[in-house]
C-alpha cells in the first residue's frame, strides 16, 4: 500500500491534470482579469481552521483552491463580490497545497471545491467553476 504522502502527490498530480484540462476547455477562463476591488474572504489554514470555520456562528462557504489553477482564478472575482454582499456567511478560502490535513479531510480531488456548512456540519458540495449568480443561488439552496 502507497505511503500517505505518495497517496497525496498522486492525488495533487491528478488535481494538477484535471485543471489544466479545465482550464483549455473554460471559455475565456484565462482571458478574464477581472479586478477584485473588495474581498471579505477568510484565509484558512490547518492551524487556524478550527477557529475559523467549525467555531463560527455563521454558515461557511469553504472554497478549495490553488495558485495555479486556472478555473479558480476564473471563479475567484465572484466569490470575492459575495463575501462583501453576503454578510451573514463566512467565505473561507483553504489553499489546497498549503491545508493539506484540511483538504484530505474533506477528501478533495477537484478545484475548485465548495462545501457549504451550517452549525459546523457539512450540508453541500459542489465542484467546479461557476459564475457569481450560480454560486449565489448554491448558497442560498445550501445555507438559507
Amino acid at each position: 500500500m502507497p505511503s500517505l504522502a505518495h497517496q497525496f502527490v498522486s492525488r495533487r498530480l491528478i488535481l494538477r491534470s484535471l485543471c489544466s484540462i479545465l482550464a483549455l476547455v473554460t471559455v475565456g477562463c484565462e482571458a478574464q482579469t477581472t479586478t477584485i476591488e473588495k474581498d471579505d474572504r477568510v484565509e484558512v489554514t490547518d492551524a487556524n481552521y478550527e477557529e475559523l470555520v467549525t467555531k463560527s456562528s455563521k454558515p461557511v462557504v469553504i472554497e478549495f483552491h490553488a495558485e495555479w489553477c486556472g478555473p479558480c482564478k476564473a471563479t475567484e472575482p465572484a466569490v470575492a463580490a459575495l463575501s462583501t454582499e453576503m454578510p451573514d456567511v463566512v467565505f473561507a478560502k483553504i489553499d489546497v497545497d498549503q491545508a493539506v490535513e484540511t483538504t484530505m479531510k474533506y477528501n478533495v480531488t477537484s478545484i475548485p471545491c465548495f462545501v457549504f456548512l451550517k452549525d459546523g456540519k457539512t450540508v453541500g458540495r459542489e465542484t467546479g467553476g461557476m459564475s457569481k449568480s450560480e454560486l449565489k443561488s448554491l448558497v442560498t439552496k445550501y445555507l438559507k
